[in-house]
This record gives C-alpha cells, sequence and structure tokens, in this order.
C-alpha cells in the first residue's frame, strides 16, 4: 500500500496535559484542547482510509516549527535568513508531546485503531525552511515486511 502524505499548515502545538480545578466544592479534570488539533483533524479526515490500515503501522512526522524574527537580518535584510541561523529546533514543546497529538488525531480519524499499533516512525522538529510552518506526515501500514526493522536493527547492533 502507498504511503498517505498530509501536509498541516499552521504552527504546531503540543498535546496539553490534563489539568485540574476546583468549583466550589468540586474537583474537576479537564483536557484543554490545542487550536491546532482542529486544523489537524481537518486536513487528516479529509485523506482518511474507508477502512484502518492493516498493523503494524509505520508514521513519520516532520515539524516545521515558525522561525522567530532573530534568525533574519535587519533592515533590508529583514527577508533574508541569518548564516548562523540554526536549522534544527532544540526547544519546547517536546518532540514526544507534538507526535502525541498527531497520534490520537489520526486514530480519532480512523487510520488505525489505537495508537499502541504504530510501532515505527521517525519524529523530526526543525525550523521551518520558508515562511510557512506546519508538519508532513508519512502514514503506512508496515504489514509482515519487516525487512526495514530488521536491516535497521543489524545496522544498530553493528554499530554497539
Amino acid at each position: 500500500m502507498n504511503p498517505i502524505v498530509l501536509w498541516i499548515p499552521g504552527k504546531p502545538e503540543a498535546k496539553p496535559r490534563p489539568r485540574a480545578c476546583v468549583l466550589g466544592k468540586h474537583a474537576h479534570i479537564y483536557q484543554p484542547k490545542p487550536a491546532w488539533v482542529k486544523t489537524v483533524k481537518g486536513v487528516a479526515e479529509k485523506q482518511a482510509p474507508t477502512t484502518p490500515l492493516i498493523p503494524p503501522v509505520c508514521v513519520d512526522i516532520a515539524f516545521l516549527m515558525p522561525r522567530p524574527k532573530s534568525h533574519f537580518g535587519t533592515g533590508k535584510n529583514a527577508d533574508r535568513l541569518r548564516a548562523n541561523a540554526p536549522v534544527l529546533h532544540m526547544a519546547k514543546p517536546d518532540r514526544d508531546n507534538l507526535d502525541k497529538l498527531i497520534l490520537d488525531v489520526l486514530q480519532d480519524c480512523g487510520y488505525f485503531a489505537n495508537d499502541s499499533e504504530v510501532v515505527w516512525g521517525s519524529v523530526l522538529k526543525m525550523w521551518a525552511l520558508s515562511v510557512e510552518s506546519g508538519a508532513y506526515v508519512r502514514i503506512y501500514s508496515v504489514g509482515d515486511n519487516i525487512d526495514t526493522f530488521t536491516d535497521w536493527l543489524l545496522e544498530m547492533r553493528n554499530e554497539v
């Protein structure tokens, strides 16, 4: 099966932790929903498979974070990236929380029955190369073909 590739525009946001508050004499627990969930869901629903992918599933994600003004020049060079501007995004939000939001939305949209079926995938956080930030997501069923896994494991074993 060919991979499903999604482009999700916007500023990537992490899945927030559940919050608790006291209203009167009662404690309430709630899950805040970032605005980006709606964007992710809108894109994912348009390309959702009619039936869930056959597990195991691979999900690769590249998050392109919006660059701060400090990465650009000043004056007439305000639209040019500084030569020393970093490529990789090594700040909050954490990659695992970014990943979790995407996986939860994909599960809700029917890409897989449970995100525990996702057994493989890479996550990259980098600064956007252009003005537009967002995320590229590639989803595919690995099926019985585990050559990708075994090749990688053998390569890792030889390095240790």
